[in-house]
C-alpha cells in the first residue's frame, strides 16, 4: 500500500511517500516546500496552502492509496486522564463526561481521540487529543475543495511519535 503523508507546518509543508507491505515499511520520497506567507496565520491562508498541496501532488504524482494529513498541534488540546475501566466500550461511554471537567468546551463540540497508555487492575490511563469540531471542519474544508480527502487525520506531533515508535529501533531513539 502506498501512503502519502502531508504535514502543514508553520514555515513549510512536508511530504512523505512511503509503502507498507507485510510489516515492511519503506520511505520512497521526502521533501518540503515553503509556506508562501509564514508570518500570516495558517487559517487565513488555508485555501492557498491546500491549492499548493494539490498542485504539488499532481505535479510530482505523489498520490497514494492512502492520504494522511497532519493537523497542527496548535489546534489541539492534549490531556492525560485515568478512567476506572479497561474495556474500549466502557471507556468510550464515559469519555465525553470525563472531558467536560478538563476543557473549556462542551464535549459535544469536540472531536476526541485517545490512546491507552497503560492499564492496571481495572483502570486505564489515556492520552487524549481533542480539537473543536468547527476548527477541524474549517481546516479540512480547504483540502476537500481541492479534492484531497484524507483517510487519516491526526495531530502532527502524535503522527511523529507513532512513526518513531513503530519504525525507529529502540536503541536508535
Amino acid at each position: 500500500m502506498k501512503i502519502l503523508a502531508v504535514d502543514v507546518g508553520t514555515y513549510s509543508i512536508k511530504f512523505c511517500v512511503a509503502s507498507v507491505r507485510k510489516k515492511e515499511f519503506q520511505v520512497h520520497r521526502v521533501f518540503q516546500i515553503p509556506i508562501p506567507e509564514p508570518e500570516k496565520p495558517l487559517d487565513q491562508q488555508m485555501d492557498q496552502v491546500a491549492s499548493l498541496i494539490f498542485n504539488t501532488v499532481q505535479e510530482h504524482q505523489l498520490m497514494g492509496d492512502r492520504l494522511v494529513i497532519g493537523i497542527p498541534s496548535s489546534m489541539c488540546s492534549f490531556r492525560f486522564i485515568t478512567v476506572p475501566f479497561t474495556t474500549q466500550k466502557k471507556i468510550e461511554q464515559v469519555l465525553s463526561f470525563e472531558v467536560e471537567d478538563i476543557v473549556p468546551f462542551s464535549a459535544a463540540e469536540l472531536i476526541i481521540d485517545y490512546q491507552v497508555v497503560k492499564q492496571d487492575k481495572g483502570s486505564s490511563e489515556l492520552f487524549l487529543a481533542m480539537v473543536p469540531q468547527v476548527n477541524y471542519d474549517n481546516y479540512m474544508a480547504s483540502f476537500l475543495e481541492h479534492h484531497l480527502e484524507a483517510d487519516v487525520v491526526m495531530p502532527d506531533s502524535v503522527a511523529y511519535s507513532v512513526f518513531c515508535e513503530k519504525f525507529i529501533p529502540q536503541d536508535a531513539r
